[in-house]
């Protein structure tokens, strides 16, 4: 039984190109779901539709307080990722990877389109969590 190439490559290339193909892609990615609602939350529209995250327009305590808000609903992703993370722990065995991984960009795109059609905070902040 000879050895095991993957597009010729073993051992330590094999890792590096494991690391370049699937891991970076994949923390840059986070990275920027994580990232895209900063540039958000200075659009009118957006002010609008969420006031109570605005920190525009707002002043003092209700900025302070607003800045609060607005922070935790931007964590709720992170936080959204770490239960996620626990979830693949409990139920990657049993479901295997393929299924894991599909019913992670399943849950994916329903928090996609929750925060998509966001009309309400409750509603973002449910997206941004399931996301």
């Amino acid at each position: 039984m000879g050895k095991k190439y993957i597009l010729g490559l073993t051992g330590k290339k094999l890792r590096d190109a494991q690391i370049w193909a699937v891991i970076m892609p994949a923390y840059i990615l986070f990275g920027w779901n994580n990232a895209v609602a900063g540039p958000l939350l200075d659009l009118p529209t957006w002010i609008d539709t969420f006031p109570r995250i605005d920190t525009v327009n707002t002043t003092g305590a209700q900025k302070t307080n607003n800045s609060r808000v607005q922070g935790t609903v931007i964590a709720m992703y992170t936080l959204g990722a770490f239960f996620g993370a626990l979830a693949s722990i409990a139920f990657g065995d049993k479901l295997g990877r393929r299924r894991t991984i599909q019913l992670g960009a399943a849950i994916d795109v329903i928090g996609a389109i929750l925060q998509a059609s966001s009309f309400s905070l409750g509603q973002l902040i449910v997206g941004r969590l399931v996301r």
